[in-house]
């Protein structure tokens, strides 16, 4: 019980360094083992690696490793810590050295454990790292190793096919959510508008048959009855006007 409560202690306490900002190289050994010149070139080649693959490598020196873990678990708890790597590739690659204790490892994301399992991992250590640091000389065992990874990558994820994901797909997906949204919106837009028409031409439908004139009576002429002429019998003596004579 004793030992669990240690542990557990030993792990809250564990401390991991905040992301640099402006770097990928993190040295907190105070001994400034990497030139100024090394770590701009890795910041540049690193912002153009993320933007062609996605993934990106960091490097970080320290002491010693913190008691009760080893350089395999503390690289990864740092590794998370920072978060390497673009979420959909997962491709972010962690170096870190103990100088103090003579170790370092690799930490790398999901996306590249089947391309990079452990045997892979200590072979690149060995051949582009080991062989400067052993001399001491860490300034050309990050340019070298950073080198090689940086090979891996592009090779891994090549920029053609990964910028297409990014710059086809991606655009291609968001306009189509915009031009559904924009026909969603024109169609309702245009509902409102016949609904407004429709309701004032209602209104003023009403208005015009409340306000209309009763239209004035048109007299009816009057029928005028002419008398028949009166019909004589067949054989009746017609009559003559007498004419007075002069």
């Amino acid at each position: 019980m004793t030992k669990f409560l240690l542990s557990v202690c030993i792990a809250l306490t564990l401390f991991l360094p905040a992301i640099p900002e402006n770097y990928a190289v993190l040295d907190t050994t105070g001994r400034s083992l990497i030139s100024p010149s090394t770590i701009n070139y890795i910041f540049e080649s690193n912002n153009q690696l993320y933007y062609d693959t996605g993934g990106e490598i960091f490097f970080y020196f320290t002491n010693a490793v913190p008691t009760g873990n080893t350089i395999e678990s503390y690289s990864l708890s740092v590794f998370n810590n920072w978060n390497l790597g673009r979420h959909d590739t997962a491709n972010g690659i962690l170096v870190t050295i103990a100088t103090g204790n003579g170790l370092v490892w690799m930490t790398v994301g999901d996306g590249l454990r089947q391309h990079m399992p452990v045997a892979v991992i200590s072979q690149y250590i060995e051949n582009y790292f080991l062989e400067y640091s052993n001399n001491a000389d860490y300034n050309m065992a990050v340019l070298s190793l950073f080198n090689a990874l940086s090979d891996r990558l592009y090779l891994l994820f090549p920029p053609d096919i990964y910028q297409y994901a990014q710059t086809a797909y991606a655009p291609a997906q968001a306009q189509a959510e915009t031009n559904g949204n924009n026909w969603s919106t024109t169609f309702w837009a245009i509902l409102i508008v016949l609904g407004l028409f429709g309701l004032l031409y209602f209104i003023s439908s009403r208005s015009r048959r409340k306000r209309r004139p009763l239209a004035p009576a048109i007299p009816m002429p009057a029928r005028r009855r002419t008398a028949a002429p009166r019909k004589q019998a067949p054989n009746a003596p017609q009559i003559v006007p007498f004419k007075p004579r002069k």
